[in-house]
């Protein structure tokens, strides 16, 4: 949200007080853009999250091993501490 907050709040809202919006009108543009912003987001989030569940878990609430595959090659090398 910070980040968020630093590129885009100066770049918008400088482009509409110049462009001859107020100020106030500006900012509430972005706090607009910064919700659907952080909705798409979220949505995003659960969707993602709820397909993950589906297919890794049974009607029990089990985790399936059988449905969590690996990836064929040579394992990566793990270098000691």
């Amino acid at each position: 949200m910070l980040v968020v907050g630093l590129v885009t709040i100066p770049g918008m809202m400088t482009g509409q007080v110049l462009g001859g919006a107020s100020p106030v009108v500006a900012a509430q543009y972005q706090m607009v853009i910064l919700y659907l912003i952080c909705f798409s987001s979220s949505t995003v989030l659960g969707t993602a999250l709820a397909l993950t569940s589906r297919s890794l878990f049974d009607e029990e609430h089990r985790l399936c091993n059988h449905r969590i595959t690996q990836r064929a090659g040579p394992k990566p090398k793990v270098r000691p501490p």
